[in-house]
Formats: structure tokens, C-alpha cells, sequence
């Protein structure tokens, strides 16, 4: 009778840890959805505009927010990459508790692989972090090229009505 209650609270006790992981990392992973659908968002929108001015002057700057949108893209992907070696090292808390030689091997094996998928997942989350971070500079640098290629070329004459000044009434 006792071995069952150990065995049973043992179990809830797992569980409850395992749900704890889980939601914390589902939090963590909006988290970061939101963050780069943001960086995608804000590279690809700024692209638009550039487009539609028909400014050779302006398309580097659009291949600049072309190349921050794609990196944004990489960066997506690359979390869901860390997230699957994030659960593929959960496996081992099944066999925590391991009491035959089977559920040892299998525990051990687990233990070995949550190893591999703890090394990969960090130089994924890094990868992440670093093509996320290049995305805002893209960003950065494109809207400085754009305002470098926009001071420099003359305004259009329907343009200039509205930025001169009125004449004095007489």
C-alpha cells in the first residue's frame, strides 16, 4: 500500500514539474513569435514605400530591408529548431525514477540524448539571437541609406507648392 501512495505521489509530482516546463516554455516561445513576426514586419513594411517611389537611388536600401526580412525568417526558424531540441531533451524526466535494469538503460539513454539536445538548442537559441539582432541592424542601416539617398536627390516640382512657403498677402 505504501509503494503504491510513493509511486502515485511521485508521479503527480513529475507531472506537476512537467507542466511547469511546459508552460513556461510555451510563454517563452510567444514571446519570441511575437518579437519576429515584429522584425519581419518591420523590415518587410519598409520595403513597400521604396518600391512604389520607382528611386533607383532607393533600391539598395530596399535589398537592404529585403536582406532584414529574410533574416527575420531565418531567425523564426531557427527558434522552432531550438524548440525541438528544447523537447527532445524532456524524455528523460519519463524514465526519472528508474527501478529495473530496462528502465535504467532507457533512463541513461534518455540522460545521453537530453546531453546532445541541451548543446544543440543553445547554439540554435545563439543563431537566433544573433540573425534577430542583424534583422534591427539591417533595419538600422537601410534607414540610413535611405535618408542619405533621399537628401541627395532633387524634389519633384509638385512636390515643391507644398514645401514653399505661401506669398505674403499684400
Amino acid at each position: 500500500m505504501v509503494g503504491n501512495l510513493d509511486d502515485e505521489l511521485l508521479k503527480q509530482r513529475n507531472q506537476a514539474i512537467l507542466d511547469q516546463y511546459r508552460d513556461s516554455n510555451n510563454a517563452m516561445i510567444d514571446f519570441s513569435k511575437m518579437a519576429l513576426r515584429g522584425t519581419m514586419l518591420l523590415n518587410g513594411a519598409a520595403v513597400i514605400p521604396i518600391v512604389y517611389a520607382k528611386s533607383t537611388d532607393l533600391y539598395f536600401c530596399a535589398m537592404i530591408f529585403g536582406i532584414g526580412a529574410a533574416l527575420s525568417v531565418c531567425a523564426s526558424c531557427l527558434t522552432y529548431l531550438t524548440q525541438w531540441a528544447i523537447t527532445g531533451s524532456w524524455q528523460y524526466a519519463l524514465h526519472m525514477h528508474a527501478k529495473g535494469k530496462e528502465e535504467l538503460e532507457k533512463f541513461n539513454q534518455s540522460v545521453q540524448r537530453a546531453k546532445r539536445c541541451e548543446k544543440i538548442s543553445k547554439i540554435l537559441r545563439i543563431a537566433a539571437i544573433g540573425a534577430a539582432a542583424l534583422s534591427l541592424f539591417a533595419f538600422a542601416v537601410g534607414l540610413h541609406q535611405a535618408s542619405l539617398a533621399t537628401s541627395n536627390t532633387p524634389k519633384m516640382a509638385e512636390l515643391r507648392v507644398y514645401l514653399e512657403p505661401a506669398p505674403a498677402p499684400q
